[in-house]
């Protein structure tokens, strides 16, 4: 071996070496760094949830702050109801006949009434999704508290159809104390129209929207987010279809308005104001299919959506029972 071997196999090893060296280093950092992350979550420190902490709270509830919301939006209530009131008893007399300073005051109070009870609601029920969804706020034990609610709210709904149901009920069974001319139900004169004509096609039009929207939301139980958005988007349009063919019976086919007799009163306060409760699920249902496409609901936690569900459901009930007792059996 000559001088220029030695040399060559002399830079070779201290090559190697330094190669070793800066290999082994580098490990050693990434070691240090990748640590954490395979160590046991016991050994990790804990960390608490202060909303959730039931050791300063002493309760699973969540207690809310003041808040002048409620009473704004009684103010806000009793206002709108005031001036529907207004509109249904003619009190303003008809807006072609007023002056204008009158005609000035009743679309000032008009706007300014609708303008506040939206901006009051909006606001309040947008804060109640900002503590569930972003602050964390509802427990389980709030969501049964609140789920329990919801199901208090149909039962107050379910006998305010009662109510309804037993007014028409009542004139059709005993239309003389009712002052009903011949002591016929509905009267001579009035044309009833055919059930089986926009009556049936509005049962078959809601009762498909509440078995969509249910058939979604049991494949959202199971893991189909594409299922309940699409359920969501036909049952909104089965609902607004629904409405439309409402306010054509109510306004062309009928031939009878609400003053005309007990009956017409009767019958125009069960289907309007069941309208109206459609119109109320509609817009829930709206703020469902957003929420949904936002992605703030979970599999287990949805009480929003149970909500709707529940009142859409609702709806179609007294709907079917309107539609065999009112036009039906009342025709």
């Amino acid at each position: 071996m000559n001088l220029n071997d030695i040399t060559k196999t002399t830079n070779l090893s201290s090559i190697s070496n330094t190669t070793t060296k800066t290999i082994d280093s580098y490990i050693k950092n990434l070691n240090v760094l990748l640590k954490p992350l395979f160590v046991e979550d016991s050994k990790l420190p804990k960390q608490t949830t202060p909303a959730l902490d039931l050791t300063s709270t002493g309760h699973p509830f969540h207690l809310v702050k003041n808040s002048p919301k409620p009473i704004l939006a009684s103010f806000v209530v009793f206002l709108l109801a005031t001036h529907l009131l207004q509109w249904m008893t003619g009190l303003w007399g008809s807006t072609d006949t007023l002056d204008s300073t009158s005609l000035f005051a009743y679309n000032l109070i008009t706007k300014l009434t609708y303008i506040s009870f939206i901006t009051v609601m909006y606001s309040w029920f947008w804060y109640l999704h900002f503590e569930s969804t972003f602050l964390g706020k509802y427990t389980s034990h709030v969501k049964t508290g609140l789920n329990m609610g919801i199901q208090l709210f149909i039962v107050s709904e379910v006998m305010f159809f009662v109510g309804a149901f037993w007014a028409y009920l009542h004139g059709a069974f005993n239309p003389l104390p009712c002052g009903e001319i011949g002591s016929e139900w509905p009267l001579k004169g009035i044309n009833f129209g055919h059930w089986y004509a926009i009556p049936t096609v509005e049962t078959c039009v809601l009762v498909s929207s509440g078995f969509v929207l249910s058939h979604g939301y049991n494949l959202f139980l199971k893991g189909n987010r594409n299922a309940l958005w699409i359920g969501l988007m036909i049952t909104i349009f089965l609902a607004l279809y629904f409405l439309a063919l409402q306010y054509i019976e109510l306004s062309q086919s009928l031939q009878y308005s609400m003053p005309d007799s007990f009956f017409s009163s009767s019958f125009y306060f069960g289907v309007g104001c069941h309208a109206c409760h459609v119109f109320l699920g509609t817009c829930g249902l709206i703020v469902a299919l957003v929420r949904h496409i936002r992605y703030t609901y979970a599999v287990d936690s949805h009480v929003g959506l149970n909500a709707v569900i529940w009142y859409w459901n609702f709806v179609d009930f007294v709907w079917i029972l309107l539609y065999v007792i009112y036009y039906v059996w009342g025709s």
